[in-house]
């Protein structure tokens, strides 16, 4: 057996780490902004529909009391 000649190569080279190291480092400047952006977009929608269904709720009380409802009891009023 010839120990000096290996049959096959076992670690990665100091080289080849860097570079996987950037090319990952490159997706994830590609890929965190968007997802950050979708998460606010999220967001936004969800207190947009929340606020149209109070706003449906008001409607609904108004329509069977014919008076806006009264300000909620220990909230400052």
């Amino acid at each position: 057996m010839n120990r000096g000649v290996r049959s096959a190569r076992r670690a990665f080279s100091l080289l080849e780490m860097l570079a996987a190291v950037t090319i990952i480092a490159i997706i994830a400047s590609i890929v965190v902004p968007r997802v950050a952006f979708h998460a606010h977009s999220a967001k936004q929608k969800a207190c947009l529909q929340y606020r149209a269904d109070l706003n449906s709720a008001i409607e609904k009380y108004m329509f069977d009391h014919t008076t806006p409802p009264r300000q909620a009891i220990g909230s400052g009023g």
